[in-house]
């Protein structure tokens, strides 16, 4: 009896995580529609998922749209920061970076270029 209860509360686990997932990725599909063009071998791999995950296409290509925004807004928005940082005078000369990268592996490998170096005594 013991053995059937793991059983029921493992998949009952299981169930759960599945139901949460779906639900977290079902919450913005209520939006707008939108119409694009796709190669067909796009369509062809868009099909295939939707058919291995019992969803439609419109689903997997709304979900791969919204992972993908997530994924570019973070970029952007890490050029950008990368961008004002440059125009406050933050960064660091090519010079400095390239002879910083060429010395490793030398004897006279060069500290990281900005970094303040600092010397590590050695206990006794």
């Amino acid at each position: 009896m013991r053995e059937k209860t793991i059983a029921s509360n493992c998949a009952a686990q299981t169930l759960v995580i599945y139901s949460t997932i779906l639900s977290r990725r079902t919450t913005f599909m209520t939006s707008t529609t939108l119409t694009v063009q796709v190669d067909t071998s796009v369509n062809d791999r868009l099909e295939r998922l939707a058919k291995s995950t019992g969803r439609s296409r419109d689903v997997v290509a709304a979900e791969l749209i919204n992972d993908s925004l997530d994924v570019y807004e973070w970029q952007v928005e890490g050029i950008q920061h990368a961008i004002s940082s440059l125009d406050r005078g933050e960064g660091i000369p090519h010079d400095e970076v390239r002879d910083w990268i060429a010395s490793w592996g030398s004897p006279t490998e060069k500290p990281v270029p900005g970094s303040k170096t600092r010397t590590i005594s050695k206990e006794p």
